[in-house]
């Protein structure tokens, strides 16, 4: 069978055209990612799918978990994400530490990482979220007992949001 030469063009078009469709369905999925997620008060369970779901969105299969532990001994899992994956991370990196509590491992601090180039979708967030305190914290009610706190902090031309579970003072 002749297959003639129009006919091969149009089904490279047609296959071109379907490969450029999914790479910008793709790109807008990770466009709209948003802020990461604040973890603090998540059992190991759920930030670990979390930190399962950013990764499988990645070309890099070699992305893991990264799993660390504190001088105290808790646990902590970090996931990292490049300089160009940072547009669609919204970070470079998020660690979360771990404590033993009734029911688990309990996720009671967490730092998320990022430039000046996602700096204001992270510190919009911020400010939609929690409620400004003081200086430079911001409280969230996690319980009638315990606040979530964050914290930004500037480093170089980087930040750092550090979430703590609290006791209320």
């Amino acid at each position: 069978m002749i297959i003639s030469k129009s006919y091969k063009i149009l089904l490279k078009f047609i296959l071109i055209t379907s490969l450029l469709l999914i790479n910008i369905a793709s790109y807008a999925q990770l466009k709209n990612f948003g802020s990461p997620e604040m973890l603090v008060g998540m059992s190991i369970e759920d930030v670990t799918t979390y930190f399962n779901a950013l990764n499988s969105k990645s070309n890099n299969k070699a992305y893991k978990i990264q799993k660390e532990y504190t001088e105290e001994g808790n646990l902590q899992l970090k996931v990292e994400f490049s300089m160009i994956e940072e547009v669609y991370y919204n970070c470079l990196n998020i660690k979360a530490t771990f404590e033993k509590v009734k029911a688990g491992l309990m996720c009671t601090e967490q730092t998320v990482y990022f430039t000046n180039k996602v700096a204001d979708i992270n510190i919009e967030d911020l400010n939609k979220k929690f409620k400004k305190f003081e200086g430079n914290e911001w409280r969230m009610t996690f319980t009638k007992d315990i606040d979530i706190r964050a914290t930004l902090h500037k480093i170089d031309d980087s930040y750092m949001i550090l979430y703590l579970l609290r006791m209320k003072e």
